[in-house]
């Protein structure tokens, strides 16, 4: 049987991937991870509990550094010297829902409501080593704010690539690219997106 906390992990893990999800569409999610197949009525209750409690949880400290995973590093300072790897490879960023406030800071004085904004930027990836929903995740930063992670699936690929390059230069690996979007829509400015441009080579994806 698993814990209420087990459960609450799994579906903010889920959640972390930043595809749109009715709460159904996510409970039948968890119930594949799960690998549970008829909906019981105990176990449909506690999932959904955990889904709700999901969409309302406060970021968990790290136990080795005392930081949200939102909170900037310690080692993260101004004017840090990185290792820029550059190329024409597209690099998806997701999860940038979550951190618009970040991207309109940086936007600057291009963030004006409604704006249309495109600003050239170069990112941090950051592997997250004490991240409690997926041990492979890559997080993406930008003049010491979060802005997005890499996706599930590409964090589990990319991950040995990042250390062996941060191993080699002795520095963190940065990528350029641009924050891009706003203007205004039926519903409201529209949303800012990372995009991020490298050589897969660099990672050794080819």
């Amino acid at each position: 049987m698993y814990s209420d906390a087990e459960l609450l992990e799994l579906a903010q893990w889920i959640r972390s991937d930043d595809v749109l999800r009715t709460e159904d569409e996510q409970l039948q999610e968890m119930m594949r991870e799960l690998g549970f197949q008829k909906r019981g009525k105990n176990i449909v209750a506690r999932l959904n509990t955990a889904i709700s409690r999901s969409r309302a949880h406060r970021p968990e400290l790290s136990e080795a550094t005392g930081e949200t995973q939102d909170e900037r590093p310690a080692w993260m300072r101004d004017g840090m010297e990185a290792t820029l790897v550059e190329g024409d490879d597209d690099l998806e960023v997701v999860g940038e829902s979550h951190y618009q406030d970040n991207l309109w800071r940086l936007a600057g004085d291009r963030g004006r409501p409604g704006a249309q904004v495109r600003c050239e930027i170069g990112a941090l990836l950051v592997a997250e080593d004490n991240n409690p929903h997926d041990p492979n995740a890559i997080a993406v930063w930008v003049q010491g704010l979060k802005v997005g992670y890499l996706s599930r699936q590409d964090a589990r690929r990319y991950r040995p690539g990042l250390l062996a390059l941060q191993e080699r230069y002795g520095k963190p690996v940065a990528l350029a690219g641009v924050i891009a979007g706003g203007g205004m829509r039926n519903d409201g400015p529209g949303w800012l997106g990372v995009f991020l441009r490298h050589d897969r080579d660099e990672f050794g994806l080819r």
